[in-house]
Parts: structure tokens; sequence; C-alpha cells
């Protein structure tokens, strides 16, 4: 999703809200996790803001499988 936000100079330009994506071995993985998900995430603090989420499962050897990942703008209930 995006929204557009007024630049400086007055000119419209699109900006990222929310980007979420799973990989193909990821997505595959877990069909053999236990129904266990773990979710996480870290604030970004350098040129870009925002929060990094992951979801992560958990396999039959204990192991972590990183599932799915996100960027929000914030933990909030809409992201």
């Amino acid at each position: 999703m995006g929204r557009i936000a007024m630049d400086v100079d007055g000119i419209p330009k699109h900006v990222l809200q929310r980007d979420f994506w799973c990989f193909a071995h990821s997505a595959e993985a877990f069909k053999h996790c236990c129904p266990l998900v773990l979710v996480d995430g870290t604030f970004l603090i350098g040129k870009y803001r925002g929060v990094l989420m992951i979801a992560i499962g958990v396999d039959p050897n204990n192991q972590l499988v990183p599932l799915a990942f996100a960027l929000a703008e914030g933990e909030n209930d809409d992201s």
C-alpha cells in the first residue's frame, strides 16, 4: 500500500506505507513446522523510519524457520 504526500516543493510523491513478502521455500518449510508462530519487530532508526517485522516458525528439530517479513510505518492495528 502506498499514499501520496507532498514534497517540500509542493510536488506529489508516492510514499510506501507497508510491504509484506514470503519466500517460496519458507512457505514450503511451514508445512513441516510445529503449530507455533513467533512474531517480532525492530524499529528502523536510520534514513528510513518504520518497523521491520518477521514471523518465525519452529521445525521438528527445534530450528527456527523464517516465514514472512513485513515493513510497516509503525506497530499499530492497521499494519
